[in-house]
């Protein structure tokens, strides 16, 4: 692995461990410091400019309010995604980072199974085992499980499925589809 995709791997991983709460409630409050904590020195720069720029205009409130609540979305997608692209780099070929995982000042809660963004395991391996701790789960109880997204989730049970490996079906009680190891 060259040097510079090594610097990006371990940039996406300090961005991947941000807590998504702290994240959320620091760019809802004051948007720059938000994008700086989750290391986006471009967005906490521009929407520093836009905000000094922006304060003796009369129509500063509304806004703010826009880039305050966009802002707040925009940036949790970002380390959501993050996670994601970490998880998928770390299950490739050698299923390990190069670098050991640093850890952050504040901790994310953990799933119910051992199975961690950061954690050098297959995807598949991580939903068959919390498929077979728990019995049967829903889509999201497995995003929840992995706290990946629903679409790489959806993409790996269908795989799952065509290998005949777990099957979904309705759930009796309240017609949920739910999956079940084979």
């Amino acid at each position: 692995m060259g040097e510079k995709q090594l610097e990006k791997l371990y940039h996406l991983e300090k961005k991947a461990n941000k807590n998504l709460f702290v994240t959320g409630l620091l760019t809802f409050l004051f948007a720059p410091f938000g994008y700086l904590y989750t290391n986006r020195y471009w967005g906490a720069a521009i929407t520093f400019i836009i905000f000094f720029a922006m304060v003796d205009d009369p129509d500063f409130e509304e806004v703010w309010g826009v880039i305050a609540v966009g802002g707040t979305i925009e940036n949790i997608i970002a380390v959501r995604n993050a996670r994601d692209k970490l998880a998928i780099a770390s299950s490739k070929e050698n299923k390990t980072l190069p670098f050991q995982p640093i850890s952050s000042p504040v901790q994310n809660p953990q799933p119910s199974f051992p199975a961690k963004v950061n954690q050098p395991q297959n995807l598949e391996l991580q939903i068959l085992k919390a498929l077979k701790q728990e019995g049967e789960m829903t889509l999201s109880d497995i995003v929840i499980a992995t706290e990946l997204s629903s679409s790489i989730i959806k993409e790996t049970l269908l795989k799952l499925e065509t290998e005949q490996l777990i099957y979904g079906y309705n759930r009796d009680g309240d017609g949920a589809v739910v999956y079940k190891n084979i």
